[in-house]
């Protein structure tokens, strides 16, 4: 069997933030890891309103990882919540 040459994009961290006061900011850290046999271009990471990542573009090699620091500042008393996804070229794995 022919190796695929394709990169796997795989995403992992606990980015529960809790009660988080409005214009404070709390961080938490996710993972981007590339268990493929080529490199994984990372065009951007996408979350929703009120989070925002250090890191946000980039390749990670086969083999290697990114670790990318999330920082969630609430502008408003309400419930914030949605997924954080990883725009990239993997053609398996899982992105958010």
């Amino acid at each position: 069997r022919k190796p695929s040459h394709d990169p796997i994009v795989q995403v992992s961290g606990q980015l529960q933030f809790g009660e988080v006061a409005i214009g404070q900011t709390a961080s938490r850290q996710m993972e981007i890891s590339n268990p493929g046999d080529s490199t994984l271009h990372i065009h951007s990471i996408q979350c929703p309103e009120g989070f925002k990542p250090d890191w946000n573009s980039g390749d990670i090699a086969p083999g290697a990882r990114q670790t990318v620091t999330i920082r969630f500042t609430p502008s408003s008393a309400q419930v914030y919540q949605g997924n954080i996804m990883a725009m990239c070229n993997a053609t398996s794995g899982n992105h958010t």
